[in-house]
């Protein structure tokens, strides 16, 4: 089964339901949250041998545009992204990230963690 890194920035609500729901719906996989840019691009390095999906949860635009300084590296990534609205720019900035899977920050996380257990195989 494969890893799972989470880039938010910690002491968010948005981050702590994010956590909350992945682990109730797939409680058996690797789940490593990051708070920077650098390291989730040290860890994106490293995917391990069962692979690794990247969540990132871009609470706002400006975390949004941090994200798409690393865009390169991202491509390679299996990425569930998750925006901070549906304006027509930010999901626009969004796609140029190349994701599996686009949801939003306002949301309940339920689609994304039903999705993240498809990536990785995992029953629900």
């Amino acid at each position: 089964m494969a890893d799972v890194v989470i880039w938010a920035k910690p002491a968010s609500d948005s981050t702590w339901r994010l956590q909350q729901v992945m682990q109730e719906t797939v409680p058996q996989i690797g789940l490593e949250i990051v708070s920077t840019i650098e390291m989730l691009s040290e860890r994106l390095k490293y995917p391990g041998k069962n692979g690794l999906v990247t969540v990132l949860l871009a609470g706002n635009e400006d975390e949004l545009e941090e994200a798409l300084t690393i865009n390169g590296i991202l491509r390679d990534s299996r990425l569930i992204l998750i925006i901070p609205n549906s304006s027509r720019e930010i999901v626009a900035k969004g796609h140029l990230l190349g994701p599996r899977y686009l949801s939003y920050a306002d949301g309940d996380f339920r689609d994304v963690a039903a999705v993240l257990a498809k990536m990785v195989g995992a029953a629900v």
